[in-house]
């Protein structure tokens, strides 16, 4: 049994450790993540208090006020057992289901947000019709594996980083909020080059470029390496 890993059934559940059946101190468990009996064999999804409806819905456990460790009576119908956890890196997930040219990839958006919101690593998914911004992002988050948590620190309200993950899995547009929320928390620069159209009724002089370090918009012929940046253009024609 290889952990984390996750339970898919109506919701998906990631499994991330063990404990004997007990549990002795709720600081070492997660809310929300699941957990596997060694003795028993069945995986249980911590709560740091008893759910207040649907308490059966799925094998959850408790600790009471009092330290007794409390269970669900969710019927054991196999779904919970140990066998069932699938070990899987989110990467692969995103490969075989993005980039996969079969007809019926393995798993759906809806299972890999759901990875997402559940894990610490963020791997959205890249989708043809997302803006530009969009775009930039979420390449960024997928091209190197970031634990969002070290990032916490870095953001004035806690609830940020979770608003901008939802601002990348929705389907509206990226506001430039967001965008410079993700710039500014993952250390990016960015240069950003403008450029008429050969069919602009009214055409600038000469690209203009935008320098994130330096916060200011230049002619192209005023940077040093105006010859690099012209070659970029060239290959966007």
């Amino acid at each position: 049994m290889k952990l984390p890993g996750f339970i898919f059934t109506d919701q998906t559940f990631q499994v991330v450790g063990v404990f004997d059946g007990e549990i002795k101190n709720k600081y070492d468990f997660e809310d929300g993540k699941g957990y596997v009996n060694t003795e028993t064999n069945h995986v249980w999804i911590f709560k740091s208090k008893k759910p207040a409806k649907d308490v059966n819905k799925y094998p959850y456990m408790w600790i009471t006020d009092d330290g007794v460790t409390e269970f669900s009576r969710y019927p054991d119908t196999g779904i919970f057992n140990a066998d069932k956890i699938v070990s899987i890196d989110t990467n692969e997930i995103i490969e075989a289901t993005v980039n996969s040219k079969n007809t019926s990839p393995a798993f759906d958006d809806s299972i890999i947000n759901d990875l997402n919101a559940g894990s610490e690593e963020f791997h959205p998914v890249l989708y043809d019709k997302d803006d530009f911004l969009k775009k930039l992002i979420k390449t960024v988050l997928n091209t190197v594996s970031i634990s969002l948590n070290k990032y916490k620190s870095r953001v004035r309200q806690k609830y940020m980083i979770s608003n901008m993950k939802s601002a990348l899995m929705t389907k509206t547009k990226m506001s430039t909020q967001y965008f410079n929320a993700w710039v500014e928390m993952l250390g990016l620069k960015m240069t950003v080059i403008i450029e008429s159209t050969d069919d602009a009724d009214d055409k600038i002089p000469e690209p203009l470029v935008y320098l994130s370090a330096r916060d200011n918009v230049f002619k192209l012929s005023e940077l040093d390496n105006a010859d690099e940046l012209s070659k970029i253009l060239e290959n966007n024609k």
